[in-house]
């Protein structure tokens, strides 16, 4: 497991996604996933699951910025660690008030 954190742009719209390289003996990293993902609306306490979207970095960067983050929703981001024998996953949500107000926590 590594460390994802989220930082609030400098926008209601905006946010980075930072995380640490995992360490993990005897692999060769191969790149990251990010995903992102509605997973609430409105009081987000609603069961909703919006279409993701993913995007692949064949690259050491450990950051990528996400934008239009929408105002009165609930968004889970996953950064994958890809591996040339498996993976590992770091998982936060954002929430975001009705007035686009940005909050940000890992889930472990």
């Amino acid at each position: 497991m590594h460390e994802l954190t989220l930082s609030l742009g400098t926008d209601s719209r905006t946010v980075l996604a930072v995380w640490r390289r995992p360490v993990v003996a005897g692999t060769s990293l191969e790149g990251y996933r990010v995903t992102s993902q509605i997973v609430g609306v409105g009081d987000c306490d609603s069961e909703y699951r919006g279409q993701s979207s993913s995007v692949v970095i064949h690259d050491a960067s450990t950051t990528r910025q996400l934008v239009d983050v929408v105002p009165w929703r609930q968004y889970q981001i996953t950064v994958t660690s890809l591996y040339d024998v498996g993976h590992a996953d770091a998982v936060a949500e954002i929430r975001s008030t009705e007035t686009g107000q940005l909050t940000c926590r890992p889930i472990v």
